[in-house]
């Protein structure tokens, strides 16, 4: 009952931080202090908001394996597996981007907290 409940929790911080990035606008960028990032290309917007749909899919694909957690221990593994890699990718960009750590430190952290969680949830 805990797992799953922590698996809903992870499926509902995914599923609104999707729609803010689909939804996002330069004032929101400005609340989170992080105005200077805000994308001015229709490309760059495009790719933003398809990450934001992207990352809703995992939120509720996660929803659906959070009730039925036993025939989808293996799932849960591919999903760590998964969000191991997003969240690698995510720290070695941020690195190599030479962004100030506040910029995409979050991103990867979150990332990796997740991995525990669903490495968990598996066993």
């Amino acid at each position: 009952m805990f797992k799953a409940a922590l698996l809903r929790f992870v499926a509902v911080s995914l599923l609104v931080g999707g729609a803010f990035r689909i939804f996002a606008t330069r004032s929101l960028f400005r609340a989170f202090g992080i105005g200077d990032l805000w994308v001015q290309t229709p490309y760059a917007k495009y790719i933003y908001r398809v990450l934001g749909g992207f990352v809703v899919l995992s939120g509720i694909l996660l929803m659906v394996v959070s009730g039925s957690l036993q025939s989808n221990r293996r799932l849960l593994k591919a999903y760590a597996l998964g969000f191991a890699v997003i969240g690698v990718v995510m720290l070695v960009t941020g690195l190599t981007s030479v962004l100030p750590l506040r910029y995409y430190l979050p991103d990867p952290v979150y990332c990796f907290l997740i991995v525990a969680v669903f490495w968990y949830a598996s066993r």
